[in-house]
């Protein structure tokens, strides 16, 4: 028992370190809070929508030959959201195990960069949800 409280505090301590060591550029916490701050976006957009449509189902996807051409479950919605947040969260992981390479603030860009760029089309595709259904 005493060897596993030893690896416990060591783990929670080598986290903490890494974590310091990530967070202390300023450009990671700019880059982090953007992507947190789209993301919050997208989660308040897919919220209004499923308040606002009233219904269970709710139109997902429209093209231009077709119409709307797919229905689903109005919970279905928070898919988007949920996906912006996976990517931010990987990126940040990736870029915690990477935190002690010398190229990390090249790697940091890209990361955090895709993290932007995926946010911002999920937050056009929660706006394309909402131009469909109202």
């Amino acid at each position: 028992m005493n060897k596993l409280l030893n690896f416990y505090y060591l783990a929670k301590q080598s986290i903490g370190q890494q974590l310091s060591i990530a967070l202390s550029d300023l450009f990671i916490k700019v880059y982090l809070a953007i992507a947190v701050l789209l993301n919050i976006l997208i989660w308040i957009g897919a919220k209004y929508i499923a308040v606002a449509i009233g219904t269970n189902q709710i139109a997902l996807h429209y093209s231009v030959g077709f119409g709307i051409d797919y229905y689903g479950d109005t919970v279905k919605i928070f898919i988007i959201p949920l996906l912006g947040l996976l990517v931010v969260l990987l990126n940040f992981v990736l870029y915690v195990l990477v935190s002690g390479y010398r190229d990390r603030n090249f790697i940091a860009h890209i990361l955090f960069t895709s993290s932007i760029v995926s946010n911002i089309i999920l937050l056009i595709a929660i706006i394309s949800v909402y131009i469909i259904n109202f």
